[in-house]
């Protein structure tokens, strides 16, 4: 087992309840969303965490400073509460490669990918109007490859509902949070108790009125 594996497998819930896919580990591995002491360029974790727990975000007083030093103990609640994250291509690829040659790698993974999803979430069969778990793909390249087969040949609970939500950096963090928003609220009971978000326009977010 490889450092990069066991750090993953540290924060693996004993029941996972929402499964994120994302695409790769990053070019510098020691950003690596599950190693605990991450100093910079760490977009998705910081967004991610920001969108699922709503004290860290800035209009509630949240920083990006406070969710690094705290990052081992919000690891252990995102944990706790049924989230993991698993990369389709196990090893870090180039920042710079052509997406379509992304999706051609996440391709040719597909069937061990698919085979490694089953052996993570409870086995079905499932009912999409009630599922027990979730699969979000994050990422367009990861969205591209993936959605039709796993859903559809695969017949696995992916719950993007065509929605392709992007990763959060060069400005996409507006798209991820309302995109990653509507995929899980409708699933996520724990995700709609913590939060009153409703909707992002631009760099404002709407709640409901208490």
């Amino acid at each position: 087992m490889n450092k990069i594996q066991s750090a993953r497998l540290k924060y693996k819930p004993d029941k996972i309840k929402i499964l994120f896919v994302a695409e790769a580990p990053p070019e510098n591995i020691e950003r690596f969303f599950y190693y605990e002491n991450v100093k910079e360029k760490d977009a998705l974790f910081i967004n991610l965490i920001r969108l699922l727990y709503p004290e860290y975000r800035d209009q509630n007083g949240g920083s990006v400073k406070e969710i690094r030093k705290n990052k081992k103990s919000i690891l252990e609640r995102f944990k706790n509460d049924g989230y993991y994250l698993i990369d389709s291509i196990p090893d870090p690829i180039k920042l710079s490669m052509y997406g379509y040659k992304k999706v051609q790698l996440i391709n040719n993974r597909r069937e061990e990918l698919a085979k490694e999803i089953k052996s993570l979430i409870a086995p079905g069969p499932y009912n999409p109007e009630k599922p027990q778990v979730g699969v979000v793909l994050i990422k367009a390249t990861v969205f591209d490859a993936l959605f039709d087969y796993l859903l559809v040949e695969q017949r696995l609970p992916v719950l993007n509902n065509n929605i392709k939500i992007p990763f959060p950096s060069h400005d996409n963090s507006g798209r991820f949070f309302e995109d990653l928003h509507n995929v899980l609220a409708p699933f996520d009971r724990g995700y709609r108790g913590r939060t009153k978000f409703v909707s992002y326009n631009g760099d404002v977010i709407i709640t409901r009125e208490d």
